[in-house]
């Protein structure tokens, strides 16, 4: 990542209908008088290890599309060994971000297979929550505390199940998590939820009424809305667009997304409505193995 530098007001549309749309530039200006608030950058990307529809894996490429959009904040699914090297974890997180905590679901002699947060800032009280259904692939999230110059962020990250009823129970799970924390809160991830009103959207949207609507897969022509973005409070997502360019490393698009986060000064009159945002309304790791059956099957 690059070194730090404040970012006051990129801003970025989001349309409901889910087409893909583009940041309006470096259109920087004062958020406020006081400087009451932070923006920051997040992305989430199920990057299919390094693998497009069509080509080799190439773990580089992952690298380099995560880079040109300036992430503070990473979260990346079907992290895999077999194909992006043994170093994969490794090299993601000395190529992004100084501070990671990942959850490797399936660990065995010809390689590991997971999701992993990278971060510019510190992370603290990581864990991983276990989120398997009977004998589907094991599947965990990562809860992380992230230390960003305006505060506390709470921020959990996701790769969901494949099937109705498994989502369905891991939902349920994600609407707890989600209120774990007073401090504005992040979730991001593959949620595999394409329904229309998917088991996630209603479990999550009183909770987290933020999202994107941007759809994803396949990366090619892009059909659904596999991967997205949901926080709390709403008004602290200033916009959201993916890249049509990463088709050649994933056969998913990425979602990046502009947080306007409160300074921890302002963030109890932010949530009593008192302050309004603008837009819409050393290195530290945690690991983390979910006990997973090598014989399961990624998902």
């Amino acid at each position: 990542m690059r070194p730090h530098v404040p970012r006051h007001a990129r801003r970025a549309g989001g349309r409901d209908d889910g087409e893909r749309v583009k940041p309006e530039g470096d259109d920087r200006r004062a958020v406020s008088p006081a400087g009451a608030v932070h923006q920051m950058r997040l992305m989430t990307w199920n990057i299919h290890g390094a693998r497009p529809l069509l080509g080799s894996a190439n773990l580089q490429r992952v690298i380099d599309i995560v880079r040109k959009h300036e992430a503070d904040i990473v979260a990346l699914q079907e992290v895999d060994t077999r194909y992006c090297g043994l170093s994969a974890f490794e090299l993601l997180a000395s190529s992004l971000g100084s501070h990671r905590a990942e959850a490797r679901m399936i660990v065995a002699p010809e390689g590991d297979r997971g999701h992993v947060v990278l971060s510019r800032w510190p992370m603290t009280q990581s864990r991983l929550h276990d989120l398997s259904v009977g004998r589907r692939e094991p599947r965990a999230a990562i809860e992380a505390m992230i230390e960003t110059p305006a505060g506390a962020l709470h921020v959990v990250a996701v790769h969901l199940g494949l099937s109705l009823r498994e989502r369905h129970r891991q939902a349920v799970k994600l609407a707890e998590l989600a209120t774990n924390a007073a401090q504005p809160t992040v979730m991001l991830g593959d949620f595999n939820d394409w329904l229309w009103h998917g088991s996630v959207q209603w479990a999550l949207r009183a909770i987290l009424p933020g999202r994107s609507r941007l759809r994803t897969f396949p990366a090619g022509f892009p059909l659904f809305r596999l991967d997205r973005i949901y926080c709390r409070p709403e008004t602290i997502l200033s916009g959201c667009f993916t890249d049509p360019a990463a088709r050649i490393a994933s056969d998913h698009l990425p979602v990046i997304a502009d947080v306007t986060i409160p300074l921890a000064s302002t963030q109890d009159e932010v949530a009593a409505g008192t302050v309004s945002l603008p837009g819409r309304g050393g290195s530290s790791v945690v690991q983390g193995n979910a006990g997973a059956d090598p014989a399961r099957s990624p998902g």
